[in-house]
């Protein structure tokens, strides 16, 4: 009867340890639920710039050729910078309108991309937290589980226990457990102490 008793502290010994460990990882998880924090991403499009050397190269360029084309005018007399003037503003007009679409243009597609950029951005947010709190709340579920197993056990282990202790008590000590083993002898322990005539001693 021994080993029964031994057997069921082992078991509720283990539904213990069990029902501890169950508790700490369920702690883990609330904590991690709790405490999670989306991650920092950074949108690649973020850095984007207009570039704005070509519409420098084109205004220098430009500038350039007007002061060469006044020049010119000037050398051809009042009536040639009469004529000649009106012309060159007009082309600089078209240029400077060219220029500023260019950079319009620019300006435009890098606010798409950065757009993009943040969609994607807001997409791997959420599937990496998805992930990661379905991780949490699967080992949150778990320990639950494990718990609730851990007190199934720890009760059927102090009902066995329970049970060999009573069966123990009910089967005596272990002197009636060994006579009952072997069977059942009166055993006559009297000690007989002779008596001796004490007249003839002397």
């Amino acid at each position: 009867m021994c080993a029964a008793i031994t057997s069921a502290v082992i078991a509720v010994g283990t539904a213990g340890y069990q029902i501890y460990n169950a508790e700490k990882q369920k702690k883990d998880a609330k904590d991690a639920i709790r405490k999670f924090r989306s991650q920092d991403l950074v949108n690649e499009y973020d850095s984007l710039t207009v570039d704005t050397s070509k519409s420098q190269q084109q205004t220098e360029a430009n500038l350039s050729n007007m002061a060469t084309a006044t020049e010119a005018l000037r050398e051809s007399g009042s009536r040639g910078v009469f004529a000649g003037i009106p012309r060159l503003n007009e082309a600089n007009v078209l240029l400077q309108e060219a220029i500023s679409s260019d950079l319009e243009r620019q300006s435009r597609e890098n606010k798409i991309l950065f757009a993009q950029g943040e969609e994607n951005i807001r997409a791997i947010r959420e599937n990496r937290e998805a992930l990661a709190l379905q991780g949490l709340g699967q080992q949150l579920q778990t320990s639950r589980q494990d718990t609730a197993s851990g007190i199934s056990n720890a009760v059927s282990g102090l009902l066995a226990l329970d049970s060999a202790i009573n069966y123990n008590k009910n089967s005596g000590n272990t002197s009636n457990l060994f006579s009952n083993q072997f069977g059942s002898q009166n055993i006559d322990t009297t000690i007989t102490i002779p008596q001796t005539d004490t007249t003839k001693l002397f």
